[in-house]
């Protein structure tokens, strides 16, 4: 690395990235530099000083462990907004913007008026900030078991500029009030498929992946309790994301609802079943 300098930094890292069979390997060297550049306030005619390219190798280093992209830079974009992450949350994906479109619609079309929504398991916080942002008025809570989830949350409300009422606790909390929203992105991946996760996920929180042995374990709490806590005068919904892998068990739950509910699954991009929404 002895000669490098500005204008072979991105064929330096690009060349690095290639070697690690990187997906995006021209995207994620643009990323990277750009983000190395911010941190070490590179220009065009500088010279990279020892410790700049020990902070450069450092990165890669991570990087060919696997250690995800967006925990190096601190930052994912999500849903029209960009979000600090680190590795006490998960990193926020595009299926859990369609959990978003599909709670956002359904409020919008039954025009409910300054709902009172929960965010279980809010982790960075992206769904309860990304609701607050759309939809004016809305009162929300956002609750995670994790104080360090929570501090990451309450970073990424200060930066988007919106009010959240965040409590430590599980499930539900201590909030004493029905929702008419119930939204949640909750651990669901077997336990005995944890092991076989990509090497870039075993770096995020366990505790927001382990859903236990039929992946059930929050879903079938947030159904069981949720049906009872949402408001029964007004159209409400529970809306949670899935995975594949739990419908067996999660079809004898949806079985046992109670006939005023009505539910969906609805599918994401890549066509599995992702989204379950519980309605009145």
């Amino acid at each position: 690395m002895k000669n490098l300098n500005y204008p072979n930094l991105h064929k330096y890292i690009l060349s690095l990235l290639q070697n690690l069979l990187i997906d995006d390997p021209h995207i994620e060297a643009s990323i990277l530099l750009k983000y190395f550049i911010k941190e070490k306030k590179i220009t065009e005619d500088s010279n990279l000083s020892l410790s700049n390219q020990s902070f450069l190798l450092e990165i890669m280093q991570k990087r060919s462990l696997g250690f995800p992209l967006q925990y190096i830079t601190q930052e994912v974009n999500f849903y029209k907004s960009k979000f600090y992450v680190n590795s006490s949350v998960l990193i926020p994906r595009p299926e859990t913007e369609i959990l978003i479109e599909q709670c956002i619609e359904f409020i919008k079309r039954n025009k409910i008026k300054n709902p009172n929504i929960i965010d279980i398991g809010t982790g960075s916080g992206a769904i309860a900030i990304t609701i607050a942002k759309e939809i004016s008025g809305s009162i929300i809570y956002a609750v995670d078991i994790s104080k360090q989830a929570l501090d990451v949350a309450k970073i990424n409300a200060k930066n988007n500029d919106v009010v959240i009422q965040f409590i430590e606790g599980d499930l539900f909390g201590d909030i004493d009030c029905n929702f008419d929203i119930i939204i949640s992105n909750p651990p669901y991946i077997l336990t005995n498929n944890i092991k076989n996760l990509q090497q870039e996920v075993l770096y995020e929180p366990v505790l927001a992946l382990d859903g236990g042995l039929d992946g059930m374990d929050m879903i079938s709490k947030i159904i069981n309790i949720g049906i009872n806590r949402i408001n029964k005068n007004t159209s409400s919904g529970i809306f949670i994301e899935i995975d594949p892998q739990v419908l067996s068990p999660l079809r004898k739950t949806l079985s046992d609802l109670p006939h005023n509910f009505k539910y969906n699954i609805k599918n994401d991009y890549s066509g599995y079943p992702r989204i379950l929404s519980i309605t009145t």
